[in-house]
């Protein structure tokens, strides 16, 4: 199990759901959003390895601010990259 925020499933629209990239089998896509209080959040969003690829349903990894875009998409991703790894080498080491 991934470590992530349960904030919910499925959140995503088709757009947003185009720009996917592939981290250890795992599908995402970062979503930025504008915040005049934040800056700038970035919100990541995923797909388990081996589930459905016609309808999938992107879980919520999590969020993060920054004074602007990229660093917090960088945040977002550098965490959620780091959980995938973490949770392979736990994986590995309970074989």
């Amino acid at each position: 199990m991934l470590c992530f925020c349960p904030q919910g499933e499925g959140g995503m629209s088709a757009e947003q759901a185009r720009t996917a990239f592939t981290h250890e089998g795992y599908r995402y896509t970062v979503v930025t959003i504008a915040n005049g209080v934040n800056g700038v959040e970035a919100e990541l969003w995923y797909v388990p390895p081996g589930d459905d690829t016609k309808t999938p349903a992107w879980k919520y990894f999590g969020r993060r601010a920054a004074g602007i875009p990229a660093e917090a998409r960088d945040q977002v991703e550098w965490d959620f990259k780091a959980c995938v790894e973490g949770q392979l080498e736990a994986e590995e080491e309970n074989q």
